[in-house]
């Protein structure tokens, strides 16, 4: 009695560290050091003055802090009514503080990460953490740690073997991968703060941009990322060719991205995107099946058209320029919308430039970079998760994973109008192929337009206005 509102309403915040609740629903006392309980003024003045009637008793050194006698979470009313209604986040805290000191005790913890818990299962604790505050030890901190960033510190480790690459992948899908660049805009829901370090995750690094995104009409497109290329000059076949700067996609175009143009109203099946393409009417009406079906990894089985009306779909729904079938070599450096890269573009981009390069990363092989099939997976892995084979440009994954269809002819590179049904190129190996056509300079063969496979996939360029 007598104590001001705001010193009363401090009663939850004193005795989440007093008292623990089992899954019978029984409160148990428990020490807390002081200055865990009186974390502010309020619950200072609080405690003190449950010291001064004596319900809580210290320590000889005055140093600890407990309830004096269990029959207080019953006679109290305010105090037994707050447990009641706390009473299952206070079982959680409980749980989670006994799970964070097994865990935390093992010798090797490494060996022990099973006991770490998911994502699916923090989510609980981070709703509780909302209501409780309750004052975490350090232990307890890495404990709960989004399951998200566990696994993003073992993508980062360069000794992180192929088969748990592909995995963590897989496993980025299920809960929701949330990297920029991967999904759809509406995905990028911010993370809570409270639930570890999600600004790693919702950040663009340095060098990276986004060119759409904040208005409510984005929300269904692809979230791409890009990352710049400045230009310079190439030699492809015995000919040159001068590279304006551009921007290029830090991924490839993944499932989920590619699913968004399928399912829109004005998608796929809309003519407009086919207009002037020599491609086959059964071709127009339905795309082929993903083979690897996680929304993360790089959409494959789509042909040189099924780009090209992908890239028309994305202009229009953003308002940027139509990619003319008339396309031509001259006009190309002015048009300032979303199309494939032209080939030269594609190598530019992969080697940063330096004819010494022979992979993205460098001017030697590295095969626990990158997904080809040194690596035994026989399959596509989500995009991104080999960093470290990285271009110069912070463009991944422009090795392996899968063959990325170019804008040109193959036969005549300097032709890449849209009309034409000669064959176009692929450039960057793939999880089917060794480490031979994954290099930056390696052309794979001449391919029908129409033709799909399940390693072919597509990556786009822009030249922005400010460009």
């Amino acid at each position: 009695k007598g104590l001001p509102q705001e010193v009363k309403d401090a009663l939850p915040r004193v005795f989440r560290e007093l008292l623990t609740v089992d899954e019978n629903g029984t409160a148990t006392r428990q020490r807390a050091r002081k200055e865990q309980v009186a974390k502010d003024e309020a619950s200072r003045l609080l405690m003190e003055r449950l010291i001064e009637k004596r319900l809580l008793v210290t320590s000889s050194n005055e140093e600890l802090v407990e309830v004096a006698h269990e029959a207080l979470f019953r006679s109290w009313p305010e105090l037994a009514k707050w447990i009641a209604e706390a009473q299952e986040d206070l079982i959680l805290l409980r749980q989670v503080r006994a799970a964070a000191v097994e865990w935390w005790n093992k010798p090797d913890r490494s060996q022990y990460n099973y006991l770490l818990w998911p994502d699916e299962r923090l989510k609980l604790v981070y709703e509780m953490q909302k209501r409780l505050e309750p004052n975490w030890e350090d232990y307890e901190q890495e404990f709960i740690r989004l399951e998200v960033e566990r696994l993003w510190d073992e993508i980062e480790n360069p000794d992180t073997a192929h088969r748990r690459r592909s995995w963590i992948g897989e496993r980025l899908d299920t809960l929701g991968d949330p990297r920029p660049g991967v999904g759809l805009v509406k995905d990028l829901l911010p993370l809570r703060a409270e639930e570890g370090g999600a600004s790693r995750f919702n950040s663009l690094r340095n060098g990276e941009m986004r060119l759409w995104g904040d208005k409510p009409e984005h929300k269904d497109l692809p979230d791409i990322v890009w990352v710049r290329v400045d230009g310079g000059s190439i030699q492809i076949e015995e000919q040159s060719f001068k590279v304006q700067s551009f921007y290029i996609a830090k991924y490839p175009v993944t499932y989920g991205q590619f699913e968004s143009f399928v399912e829109a109203e004005d998608g796929f099946k809309n003519a407009r995107w086919w207009k002037g393409l020599s491609a086959d009417e059964g071709h127009k009406s339905q795309p082929d099946e993903q083979n690897f079906k996680f929304y993360n990894h790089p959409r494959e089985n789509v042909s040189w058209y099924d780009a090209i009306a992908f890239c028309r779909w994305l202009n229009a729904r953003l308002g940027f320029a139509e990619l003319p079938a008339d396309l031509t070599i001259q006009s190309l450096d002015n048009f300032k919308g979303i199309r494939l890269p032209a080939e030269w573009e594609w190598q530019w981009a992969a080697t940063g430039g330096d004819p010494n390069y022979q992979y993205p990363w460098g001017t030697e092989w590295e095969g626990r970079v990158v997904n080809t099939s040194e690596s035994g997976l026989g399959r596509t892995t989500a995009v991104g998760v080999y960093p470290q084979g990285s271009a110069k440009c912070g463009a991944l994954d422009l090795s392996g994973n899968v063959l990325e269809w170019c804008l040109n002819e193959y036969e005549k590179p300097e032709m890449i109008g849209l009309s034409s049904a000669k064959y176009r190129v692929l450039r960057g190996g793939s999880w089917n192929f060794d480490q031979g056509l994954a290099r930056a300079s390696s052309r794979y063969y001449r391919l029908d337009p129409n033709f799909r496979n399940y390693d072919f996939g597509f990556r786009l360029v822009v030249r922005p206005p400010s460009l």
